[in-house]
């Protein structure tokens, strides 16, 4: 997808909310049911102007500082692959808005499955395009020891990208047939695999490069 393409579809998956949400107005209930804490729950206005807001502030941010933080001689090779993976994040936060949007109007909705397969999603998707990063000022697996060496870098991003697809697509395959309680352990699993995992292994190869 050629970048213009795709900042269009970036710009629709941003609006996508708030239209959702205009057209809806009158359906939804002056509170909505997302807690921000045990005394208080945002009226329709507040919760509809919080998560696609922050989406939204997230990609002026990102546009402002992509190129200042990104090598002039790199940035047309990364542009397209950071632009997919701002897609997959813009896209997630957006499905997360419009879960609970339809969660509040239809409380039978199976919302933790949705929750999580949008979830698993974007790492699948983020992680897809992880292999073809290099090392850079803005995105990726920035430690000490992979920022010092492309051969850590690129290693790491490798065994990265890897992990974070089929674990996610295992993941995806095997949550609707757990109960609940069992996914929520798996996902904590999950969670700590694809974090701890490339820290663990870049640093390791790192010590073997040097030693």
């Amino acid at each position: 997808m050629k970048k213009r393409n795709t900042e269009i579809v970036i710009w629709a998956v941003l609006l996508i909310p708030f239209i959702t949400a205009f057209i809806l107005w009158d359906k939804l209930p002056n509170q909505l049911s997302v807690h921000i804490n045990r005394n208080t729950i945002p009226g329709k206005l507040e919760a509809i102007l919080g998560l696609p807001g922050i989406n939204l502030l997230i990609y002026l941010v990102i546009v402002s500082i992509l190129k200042l933080a990104i090598d002039k001689n790199q940035l047309s090779f990364f542009e397209i692959r950071i632009s997919m993976i701002r897609l997959a994040v813009h896209s997630c936060l957006s499905a997360l808005f419009l879960i609970i949007l339809f969660y509040t109007l239809n409380n039978n909705m199976n919302v933790f499955i949705l929750l999580a397969y949008t979830f698993l999603i974007t790492i699948l998707v983020v992680g897809n395009y992880f292999n073809a990063i290099k090392p850079n000022r803005f995105f990726g697996i920035r430690l000490p020891w992979t920022m010092s060496s492309e051969t850590v870098w690129r290693k790491t991003h490798f065994i990265t990208a890897r992990l974070w697809v089929f674990s996610s697509l295992i993941m995806m395959l095997v949550i609707p047939f757990l109960p609940q309680l069992l996914i929520v352990t798996l996902f904590v699993i999950y969670i700590i695999l694809i974090l701890l995992t490339p820290i663990i292994y870049s640093f390791i190869i790192s010590k073997q490069q040097s030693a």
